[in-house]
């Protein structure tokens, strides 16, 4: 089996590729860079052990990346909680029960966001 004949083979779609999906698959498997090998037999040991470092590096930027978007999204609550209390203590609009639910609301989210912005 050639290269040109792998190719042809995963072109007409009678060969596996190696795709993302995939390369989760070969990081969740003690038998990853083998199936990888399987896949394309011209793939250099060292090759497959590059994709599969590679593969999970970007998984674990991806994973940091939607942690970062969620602190982000905490925070802008946070900010129109802290918001609205500041206009609403300006315009004296609050009952007492009132502002203690906004400040247990506030005391709420900001604990979520010191969680999440210490999470490793």
């Amino acid at each position: 089996l050639s290269s040109l004949s792998l190719s042809l083979a995963q072109s007409a779609k009678l060969s596996p590729k190696l795709t993302l999906r995939g390369m989760a698959a070969a990081l969740s498997s003690s038998q990853g860079m083998a199936d990888m090998r399987a896949i394309n037999p011209f793939l250099e040991e060292r090759e497959a052990a590059t994709a599969l470092n590679l593969a999970a590096a970007s998984f674990m930027t991806v994973v940091r990346l939607g942690h970062v978007i969620r602190c982000i999204g905490l925070a802008m609550d946070l900010i129109s909680l802290l918001a609205g209390a500041k206009k609403s203590s300006a315009g004296g609009e609050l009952s007492p029960p009132a502002a203690d639910a906004l400040a247990k609301g506030i005391s709420l989210k900001a604990k979520s966001l010191a969680g999440a912005l210490s999470t490793r």
